[in-house]
Protein backbone atom coordinates (compact mmCIF):
# COMPACT_ATOMS: atom_id res chain seq x y z
CA UNK A 1 0.00 0.00 0.00
CA UNK A 2 1.69 3.10 -1.09
CA UNK A 3 0.59 6.47 1.03
CA UNK A 4 0.58 9.89 -0.64
CA UNK A 5 3.07 12.38 -0.01
CA UNK A 6 1.21 15.09 1.80
CA UNK A 7 2.03 19.01 0.58
CA UNK A 8 4.48 19.69 3.92
CA UNK A 9 5.72 16.59 3.68
CA UNK A 10 6.48 17.86 -0.33
CA UNK A 11 7.37 21.43 0.84
CA UNK A 12 10.27 19.57 2.92
CA UNK A 13 12.00 17.51 0.62
CA UNK A 14 12.18 20.60 -1.87
CA UNK A 15 13.74 22.75 1.54
CA UNK A 16 15.57 19.80 1.95
CA UNK A 17 16.86 19.68 -1.95
CA UNK A 18 17.83 23.75 -1.95
CA UNK A 19 19.60 23.36 1.15
CA UNK A 20 21.63 20.65 -0.33
CA UNK A 21 22.36 22.31 -3.51
CA UNK A 22 23.19 25.63 -2.00
CA UNK A 23 25.52 24.46 0.19
CA UNK A 24 27.28 22.47 -2.58
CA UNK A 25 27.40 25.85 -4.41
CA UNK A 26 28.82 27.51 -1.36
CA UNK A 27 31.17 24.67 -0.72
CA UNK A 28 32.61 25.46 -4.65
CA UNK A 29 31.92 29.20 -4.52
CA UNK A 30 34.43 29.21 -1.38
CA UNK A 31 37.11 27.07 -2.95
CA UNK A 32 37.23 28.91 -6.37
CA UNK A 33 37.47 32.09 -4.16
CA UNK A 34 40.52 30.56 -2.23
CA UNK A 35 42.56 29.65 -5.41
CA UNK A 36 41.71 32.92 -7.51
CA UNK A 37 42.60 35.40 -4.03
CA UNK A 38 45.77 32.52 -3.48
CA UNK A 39 46.08 33.02 -7.63
CA UNK A 40 45.84 37.15 -7.46
CA UNK A 41 48.42 37.31 -3.98
CA UNK A 42 51.20 35.45 -5.79
CA UNK A 43 51.31 37.64 -8.91
CA UNK A 44 50.97 40.41 -7.22
CA UNK A 45 53.90 39.67 -5.12
CA UNK A 46 51.57 39.74 -1.59
CA UNK A 47 52.89 36.44 -0.84
CA UNK A 48 56.28 34.78 -2.13
CA UNK A 49 55.17 32.59 -4.57
CA UNK A 50 58.57 30.79 -4.37
CA UNK A 51 57.20 29.59 -0.89
CA UNK A 52 53.83 29.57 -1.70
CA UNK A 53 53.58 28.93 -5.26
CA UNK A 54 50.57 29.23 -6.81
CA UNK A 55 47.36 27.31 -8.60
CA UNK A 56 48.65 28.12 -12.14
CA UNK A 57 52.30 27.00 -10.98
CA UNK A 58 51.11 23.87 -9.51
CA UNK A 59 48.57 22.99 -12.67
CA UNK A 60 51.46 23.26 -15.04
CA UNK A 61 53.94 20.93 -12.82
CA UNK A 62 51.10 18.29 -12.88
CA UNK A 63 49.85 18.43 -16.05
CA UNK A 64 53.18 19.61 -18.26
CA UNK A 65 55.85 17.81 -16.84
CA UNK A 66 54.88 15.45 -14.02
CA UNK A 67 57.40 17.07 -12.34
CA UNK A 68 55.16 17.23 -8.55
CA UNK A 69 55.02 13.38 -9.04
CA UNK A 70 58.26 12.68 -6.72
CA UNK A 71 57.48 15.88 -4.41
CA UNK A 72 53.90 14.14 -4.22
CA UNK A 73 55.45 10.88 -3.50
CA UNK A 74 57.89 11.78 -0.73
CA UNK A 75 55.25 13.68 1.24
CA UNK A 76 53.03 10.74 1.45
CA UNK A 77 55.66 8.53 1.94
CA UNK A 78 56.30 10.63 5.47
CA UNK A 79 52.62 11.05 6.08
CA UNK A 80 52.15 7.37 6.30
CA UNK A 81 55.67 6.79 7.78
CA UNK A 82 54.10 9.19 10.62
CA UNK A 83 51.02 7.85 10.95
CA UNK A 84 52.45 4.42 11.26
CA UNK A 85 54.89 5.38 14.10
CA UNK A 86 52.16 7.85 15.80
CA UNK A 87 49.92 4.56 16.05
CA UNK A 88 52.41 2.19 17.24
CA UNK A 89 53.86 4.60 19.40
CA UNK A 90 50.48 6.00 20.75
CA UNK A 91 48.52 3.26 21.29
CA UNK A 92 51.48 1.69 23.20
CA UNK A 93 51.97 4.93 25.37
CA UNK A 94 48.60 4.51 26.09
CA UNK A 95 48.67 1.04 27.00
CA UNK A 96 51.72 1.53 29.25
CA UNK A 97 49.92 4.65 30.85
CA UNK A 98 46.63 2.49 31.54
CA UNK A 99 48.55 -0.41 32.72
CA UNK A 100 50.81 1.78 35.16
CA UNK A 101 48.66 3.84 37.19
CA UNK A 102 51.44 5.12 38.95
CA UNK A 103 53.46 5.85 35.58
CA UNK A 104 50.75 7.94 34.40
CA UNK A 105 50.27 9.75 37.73
CA UNK A 106 54.56 10.20 37.43
CA UNK A 107 54.03 12.17 33.79
CA UNK A 108 51.01 13.38 33.82
CA UNK A 109 52.30 17.36 34.41
CA UNK A 110 54.91 16.54 31.67
CA UNK A 111 52.46 14.95 29.30
CA UNK A 112 50.11 17.76 30.15
CA UNK A 113 53.11 20.86 29.38
CA UNK A 114 54.04 18.52 26.13
CA UNK A 115 50.63 18.74 24.89
CA UNK A 116 49.89 22.58 25.38
CA UNK A 117 52.91 23.72 23.38
CA UNK A 118 51.92 24.84 20.16
CA UNK A 119 53.27 22.03 17.44
CA UNK A 120 54.64 24.72 14.87
CA UNK A 121 56.96 26.26 17.55
CA UNK A 122 59.22 22.91 17.63
CA UNK A 123 59.27 22.65 14.08
CA UNK A 124 62.61 24.80 14.18
CA UNK A 125 63.67 23.30 16.89
CA UNK A 126 63.24 19.88 15.31
CA UNK A 127 65.34 21.26 12.13
CA UNK A 128 68.06 22.57 14.49
CA UNK A 129 68.15 19.11 16.09
CA UNK A 130 67.90 16.87 13.30
CA UNK A 131 69.04 18.26 10.15
CA UNK A 132 66.40 19.37 7.12
CA UNK A 133 65.70 16.20 6.06
CA UNK A 134 62.90 13.26 5.63
CA UNK A 135 63.50 11.86 9.64
CA UNK A 136 62.47 15.58 10.50
CA UNK A 137 59.54 16.11 8.72
CA UNK A 138 58.58 12.52 10.45
CA UNK A 139 59.60 13.24 13.87
CA UNK A 140 57.00 16.90 13.22
CA UNK A 141 54.33 14.68 12.23
CA UNK A 142 54.61 12.77 14.95
CA UNK A 143 54.78 15.61 17.04
CA UNK A 144 51.60 16.92 15.84
CA UNK A 145 49.66 13.81 16.50
CA UNK A 146 51.33 12.02 19.39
Amino acid sequence: MMSEISYHQQQYIRHQKREKKLVLFLRIFILLFFLVLWEISARTGLIDSFIFSSPVMIWHSFCRDGSIFPHLSVTITETLVSFLFVVVLGAGMAVLLWTCPRLAKITEPYLVVLNSLPKSALAPLLIVWLGANERTIIVCGMSVAI
